[in-house]
């Protein structure tokens, strides 16, 4: 029997530092919105559970291993994903303003924020007015782009 796992804001920056993964998605090609997701085999579900809890946000989806894919391995295992979208990722700020990243996603947060805090602002997803979606819509794919363009490799510093 594993024991409980206790997660907290420092360790739960370090293991995004790691683990998680900061973007701008298309949802069912209808809007743009924040996202933040992290993978873990299966294996170690009890730590995804336990960030979801920690959060209070998200959903948990199994991602099964597909052999008819481009990417499939011998090695590939289930996974447990995480995911948090829209205005909850309102909840991962908080922790993050409070407790900073320190690898290289500590470039990407601030925009990422914005995005985000952007996003919460003009809230009503894609039920919103289609003028007013289309000019949230048009802010998320320019943080994209420049969450896109701080993510090129320039070698070690």
């Amino acid at each position: 029997m594993k024991a409980k796992t206790k997660i907290t804001g420092d360790w739960f920056a370090g293991f995004v530092d790691g683990e998680g993964s900061l973007g701008i998605a298309h949802h069912g090609g209808m809007y743009v919105q924040p996202r933040f997701r992290l993978n873990q085999r299966d294996d170690d579900g009890e730590i995804v559970r336990a960030i979801r809890h920690f959060l209070g946000v998200g959903y948990l989806a199994k991602k099964q291993c597909d052999p008819k894919t481009l990417y499939y391995s011998a090695n590939a295992k289930p996974q447990l994903a995480l995911n948090v979208s829209g205005k909850d990722c309102l909840a991962i700020v908080r922790v993050l303003d409070q407790y900073p990243l320190r690898s290289k996603k500590f470039r990407e947060y601030p925009i990422w924020r914005r995005a985000v805090l952007d996003y919460a602002k003009n809230q009503g997803g894609r039920w919103l007015d289609p003028a007013i979606r289309k000019n949230r819509d048009k802010r998320m794919l320019a943080y994209k782009k420049k969450l896109e363009a701080i993510r090129v490799y320039r070698g070690a510093r």
